[in-house]
């Protein structure tokens, strides 16, 4: 073997896989591996910790071990350990390092002096452990260089294992968890959220079905119904999924035959298809049927398909859209006991467009700042927004900010709350209660069933897909939060298409309540 070969780089390492390493291809046959789109994708975002969120049979556990193999042959002493979920799986991950190493070149072979049913140890001192969860404990002590959990949402344990891996892989290591989704719990589950939500050191790679090359069936087929062997005639969300996501007609009828082949009378219409081949972040977590939005999910995934990420982000404030000239808006802000940097739910909000079609998200804030400066920078977003309605929600510290507001600042259109009836309390502020909060969110379901809302927000549609039921009680499933959704569905209650009372004009100061 090649002096100073440990020191390739992943390109040179890559080539190598595919010039060296064989694999039995799905029609039974002897082939050179010849890495995919999904796995090209996987290697030009490489990272040394990595959580992969995949499709079905996309390849991902091949490559990556195809990649350790080599390294493994490289590298002097390298320790590899694969865990998998089941010991179906770990049989053919051994089997495929076996044939990787039976046709590898001699001159580039680093003899295999141990082979047992989970360790592969190599005459230049590397080692790959392979096994099923729960047939070895990792932690102190142990040294491992390269790591990949597959199936990781179908651990029993997940938590405790990467626990001690974690413990067991040095910096300049590699720690790979790669799974298909597995319902809206447990510790993967948990884990895509934190990497959603920017908490976590792990990169998060959405791996979705359309990457897939064989994903596709062309016209004639007689896998497919009659009507669906010539030219489609497509559903709206069908054509959705193609504008936003460059879909073509092979694509198309290959979903609904995967629909169809993977449908049961138990699980629904769709089945399990959301969970095997992910369209997006959300819907791929299939959840319990108390679900407070599941009524509009067809809705909430089209609104998922056209989010995207904000144009622009000013320190606390996220913006899809700038403010417009003669615009009106409806600035909706939920303080928080979140002034620690790191305990409680953070001060949330958003602000909403009104249109003659309806109502349209343009911004967002997330802030831990104490009360007044939280005050001083809503009255100043506001200002921008041409002077939106700002609501604030006076439950806890709100009472606070709202202080400030009234006495401080004199902001000139705060919310001024109405009683049943639409008259004025002489209160400012919302205040959210148990009544209230069902109301606001079936006003939300209305709107987003009826289209006359829009949302470019990934973290809203997370949270909106996030709340439950729970013993008569509107909640987020942990570890989501609540509080953007509530503050969307709030703005769309007192909107005038469901409050035509309330004004968006600079209204008259009245007394606040508790000031003497």
């Amino acid at each position: 073997m090649a002096v100073q070969t440990q020191n390739l780089d992943l390109t040179t390492k890559l080539m190598m896989v595919e010039h060296l390493l064989y694999i039995v291809n799905k029609e039974a046959e002897l082939q050179l591996l010849q890495l995919n789109y999904a796995q090209k994708l996987l290697f030009s975002q490489w990272s040394h910790q990595t959580v992969l969120l995949k499709s079905r049979q996309l390849g991902m556990s091949t490559a990556i071990l195809a990649l350790f193999f080599i390294e493994a042959q490289l590298i002097p002493g390298l320790v590899t350990a694969i865990v998998s979920h089941e010991d179906y799986a770990t049989r053919r991950l051994l089997d495929k390092v076996d044939l990787f190493h039976k046709y590898l070149p001699d001159s580039m072979k680093s003899k295999m002096y141990h082979d047992s049913d989970n360790e592969k140890a190599f005459g230049n001192g590397s080692t790959m452990y392979i096994g099923t969860a729960g047939q070895r404990a990792f932690g102190r002590g142990d040294t491992i260089h390269r790591v990949l959990v597959s199936e990781e949402a179908h651990f029993a344990d997940a938590e405790k294992l990467l626990s001690g891996l974690r413990e067991a892989v040095p910096m300049s290591g590699y720690i790979i968890r790669e799974s298909t989704p597995l319902g809206d719990y447990g510790y993967f589950y948990n884990s895509v959220q934190e990497c959603v939500e920017g908490k976590s050191d792990y990169r998060l790679l959405p791996l979705y079905w359309w990457y897939g090359q064989d994903y596709r069936i062309s016209r004639g087929s007689e896998l497919v119904l009659e009507q669906d062997r010539g030219q489609l005639e497509y559903t709206p969300k069908e054509v959705e999924l193609m504008l936003e996501k460059g879909l073509d007609e092979e694509q198309i009828r290959w979903k609904r035959w995967k629909i169809r082949s993977m449908r049961s009378e138990k699980t629904g219409s769709e089945s399990l298809f959301p969970q095997e081949y992910i369209e997006d972040l959300e819907s791929c977590f299939l959840g319990p049927a108390d679900k407070v939005f599941d009524e509009v999910e067809d809705q909430l995934q089209s609104l998922s398909l056209k989010a995207r990420e904000p144009i622009k982000q000013e320190g606390i404030l996220e913006i899809w859209r700038e403010p417009e000239l003669g615009a009106k808006y409806i600035f909706w802000l939920d303080p928080c006991g979140g002034e620690s940097p790191t305990e409680g739910d953070p001060h949330d909000g958003v602000i909403l467009k009104l249109n003659p079609w309806g109502l349209e998200q343009v911004a967002a804030i997330q802030s831990r700042m104490e009360q007044k400066p939280m005050a001083y920078k809503a009255a100043e977003i506001a200002t921008r927004y041409n002077l939106a309605l700002l609501v604030v929600e006076r439950n806890g510290v709100g009472k606070g900010v709202l202080n400030y507001l009234v006495n401080d600042i004199g902001y000139k259109n705060l919310y001024m709350e109405r009683n049943a009836v639409g008259e004025l309390t002489g209160k400012y502020g919302w205040n959210t209660d148990h009544y209230n909060k069902g109301r606001m969110v079936s006003d939300g379901i209305t709107a987003i069933k009826n289209g006359s809302v829009v949302t470019y927000d990934r973290k809203l549609i997370r949270q909106l897909r996030a709340l439950v039921n729970k013993n008569g009680k509107i909640e987020a499933k942990k570890p989501a939060r609540d509080d953007r959704a509530i503050s969307f569905c709030g703005a769309i209650t007192i909107s005038p298409s469901h409050r035509p009372s309330a004004t968006l004009v600079v209204g008259d100061f009245v007394t606040f309540s508790g000031r003497r």
